[in-house]
């Protein structure tokens, strides 16, 4: 079902964040994951560096969500892929 899909999950770090994050790695999904911890955002890039783009920041700020939106423009909408799945 998520085959090729793109999925957007906040809170990746810890908790159902980070048990969404496998779970949709593991349905070869491609997982965008947002988290504020450093030690996190290195454990994470390190374990799933092929599978998922980790952003470090929180989607409250503005910074964040140009982040994401320049992944977006920079990477995907080049292949024709948009998000599919928001889990927040």
């Amino acid at each position: 079902m998520l085959k090729k899909k793109i999925v957007l999950i906040t809170g990746v770090g810890k908790g159902i964040g980070l048990s969404c994050l496998k779970l949709c790695i593991k349905n070869n999904a491609f997982v965008i994951g947002v988290t504020r911890s450093k030690k996190d955002y290195n454990d994470l890039n390190k374990a799933y560096k092929d599978k998922c783009k980790i952003i470090l920041g929180d989607v409250r700020s503005k910074v964040t969500l140009k982040k994401i939106i320049d992944f977006q423009k920079k990477k995907l909408i080049l292949k024709k892929k948009t998000i599919y799945l928001l889990i927040a």
